[in-house]
């Protein structure tokens, strides 16, 4: 019964402790996660209008051919991030590019795809272990399209990570919070378990020590019915034993009170 009684309190307080848990890491994950994004827009932003004020727009060399390098500095960025962007035609055809980094012409093809079909003017993508952000900008007179993209990888690698470091925290957490609650439970249980073993033995003692004068009241008691015709004066030796184990009786409940 007791270690019923204590399961079902071990039980209870992990459930407490592991929706607490759980509710303050998923708190501490959307404050990042929200955080993370608002770096990233406000990178994207940032990126978007240094293009925009260095005018890059469809002029220079084919990327078929050799893609222009406008001169994009890491210093624009919130961060050592890697980004590029890309100017296409009406007919979806890259015009011009400018990167700070050399990038394939297969990747840029790819990426220009990838951001063409979004119906959103906003997304990302995977590519060979890597992830990008991109946004797309049309011109006022609509003549051309800037796609502007940015390496996001490492920041939701990040995010990935908080994961499974909350993952690896709640689970070592709960295993020591169980052993102490355990250990603590055992210590609330002790009085409780005491006082119920201290009940059993006054029942068994009382029992005991009751059986011998109600045995004997009994005697006394069948011997009188077998008399019944006489007077209680002749019969009266029965009654004083009987009256003398009920004072016995007596005696006997407070000297079990005391142990």
């Amino acid at each position: 019964m007791f270690k019923e009684l204590r399961n079902k309190f071990l039980i209870l307080n992990l459930v407490i402790i592991s929706i607490m848990m759980l509710v303050s890491f998923v708190s501490i994950y959307l404050i990042t996660y929200n955080n993370v994004r608002r770096d990233i827009n406000m990178e994207m932003s940032r990126l978007l209008d240094f293009n925009r004020k260095i005018n890059i727009g469809p002029r220079g060399r084919n990327i078929n051919g050799s893609p222009s390098n406008t001169g994009i500095s890491q210093d624009f960025s919130l961060g050592p991030s890697i980004s590029f962007t890309l100017i296409t035609d009406n007919s979806n055809n890259i015009v011009n590019s400018a990167s700070a980094f050399d990038m394939a012409d297969g990747f840029y093809e790819y990426a220009k795809e990838k951001a063409l079909t979004s119906k959103k003017g906003s997304g990302s993508f995977e590519f060979q272990n890597t992830r990008w952000e991109f946004l797309v900008s049309p011109s006022p007179e609509g003549s051309y399209y800037r796609i502007i993209f940015l390496d996001v990888t490492n920041r939701y690698n990040d995010l990935s990570n908080l994961i499974y470091t909350f993952t690896l925290v709640g689970l070592i957490t709960l295993v020591v919070i169980y052993f102490i609650s355990r250990f603590f439970s055992n210590k609330a249980i002790e009085p409780i378990k005491e006082a119920f073993d201290k009940q059993k033995q006054f029942i068994a003692d009382a029992s005991h020590e009751l059986k011998t004068p109600l045995a004997v009241i009994n005697t006394n008691a069948d011997a009188l019915l077998l008399n019944s015709e006489d007077t209680i004066s002749n019969q009266s030796k029965w009654i004083y034993y009987i009256k003398s184990e009920i004072l016995l009786s007596r005696a006997i409940v407070p000297k079990l009170n005391r142990s």
